[in-house]
C-alpha cells in the first residue's frame, strides 16, 4: 500500500504527486479529506494497454483532402471494456512554414463504435465498447479524414498516429452518460431527469485512468 500526499497546485484545480509510478493492473483508492466537508473517496484498477496491430491501410487521394482507411486488430478483452480512439499527428503548414500538431477527424461504420458525438469529444474522437467473446481478436475500421494534400508520409517531420486508449470502466461509463445527456431535448421543460455517471463516494465526479497505445500510420 502506497500513500501519497498532494503537493501545491500548479494551476487551480490541479495537483502534483511525486515519486509515483503506476502500472497496468494497479489498484488505486483516493481519499480527499478537508476540514470543511465530509470525506470523499473513490477507487479503480488501471486498465491494461490495448494490444493492437495494423492489418490494412488504404488511401483515397481523389479528394482535396486525403482519407486514410485503417483496419487494425484489437485483442478481445476478458471483460466488457471501453476504448477512446482518435488520430493525431504533425503536419507542415504551407502558409506559415511551421510544423503543427493536429487532431484529425475520424469516422467509422463499425457498429461497435458509439457514433453519437458529444460537444466535448467532438468529431475527432470515437468511443468503442467491446464485449467479451469467443473470438481472440476483433478487427476495427477507422477512416482518418482531413489530411491535407501537401502531407507527405515520407517527410520525417510529418506523421499520423492512431491512438487507442483503454479506459477504466467508470471513466467510459461517464463518457457514455455524457453522450446520453446530450440527446436530451433542451427545449422540453419537463422530461425525465438523467444522472451523469459518478464514482465518487461522498461527492460528485469521476476518478479514472487511461492506458495509451499508439500506431504509426505509414503509406
Amino acid at each position: 500500500i502506497y500513500r501519497f500526499e498532494a503537493l501545491s497546485s500548479v494551476t487551480p484545480g490541479n495537483f502534483v504527486f511525486k515519486n509515483i509510478v503506476l502500472q497496468a493492473g494497479d489498484f488505486l483508492r483516493v481519499e480527499i479529506i478537508t476540514d470543511d466537508f465530509d470525506k470523499c473517496q473513490s477507487e479503480f484498477f488501471i486498465p491494461t494497454i490495448a494490444s493492437t496491430s495494423i492489418k490494412e491501410i488504404q488511401v483515397d487521394e481523389s479528394t482535396s483532402q486525403a482519407i486514410v482507411d485503417v483496419t487494425f486488430t484489437l485483442e478481445s478483452p476478458a471483460e466488457e471494456s471501453g476504448y477512446i480512439i482518435y488520430a493525431e499527428g504533425m503536419v507542415h503548414n504551407g502558409e506559415t512554414g511551421v510544423v503543427e500538431e493536429v487532431r484529425f477527424r475520424v469516422s467509422s461504420n463499425d457498429i461497435s463504435l458509439d457514433q453519437r458525438i458529444s460537444s466535448d469529444l467532438s468529431q475527432r474522437t470515437k468511443i468503442l465498447i467491446i464485449q467479451p467473446s469467443e473470438e481472440t481478436t476483433k478487427d476495427i475500421n477507422i477512416s482518418i479524414n482531413d489530411i491535407p494534400p501537401s502531407f507527405s508520409p515520407r517527410n520525417p517531420k510529418e506523421s499520423v498516429h492512431l491512438v487507442v486508449e483503454q479506459v477504466s470502466k467508470d471513466l467510459y461509463e461517464y463518457y457514455l452518460s455524457l453522450e446520453m445527456a446530450n440527446t436530451l431535448d433542451p427545449d422540453r421543460t419537463i422530461q425525465e431527469p438523467f444522472n451523469i455517471h459518478s464514482n465518487i463516494t461522498g461527492g460528485i465526479g469521476i476518478f479514472g485512468s487511461r492506458s495509451i497505445s499508439e500506431l504509426l500510420i505509414q503509406w
